[in-house]
């Protein structure tokens, strides 16, 4: 149910020193703010591989206006800046 962030598992008191430092990237790009995190939770629900890095997107003073999770720290970094230009562009 818990994982670090390489996706192995850990027990509960190993998440919650883990999710001390959850931040993977943030960026402000125009009135949009995208922000990369480890969640170290399986949001895929065990339908397949553990999601546990997600990118929200949050657009000032509103609620998330896009999501997307990941597996790795990599598929984190790479999404995160899929997000990044493609709120440049609005």
């Amino acid at each position: 149910m818990y994982y670090d962030q390489k996706g192995n598992e850990i027990t509960l008191e190993e998440w919650a020193i883990a999710l001390k430092d959850n931040s993977i990237k943030k960026n402000t790009v125009g009135k949009y703010v995208v922000s990369t995190i480890y969640l170290g939770l399986d949001h895929n629900f065990g339908e397949g591989k553990p999601l546990i890095f997600e990118t929200m997107v949050f657009e000032e003073g509103e609620e998330e206006v896009d999501v997307e999770r990941y597996e790795t720290v990599e598929q984190a970094k790479e999404g995160h800046e899929r997000f990044v230009k493609k709120y440049k562009k609005k």
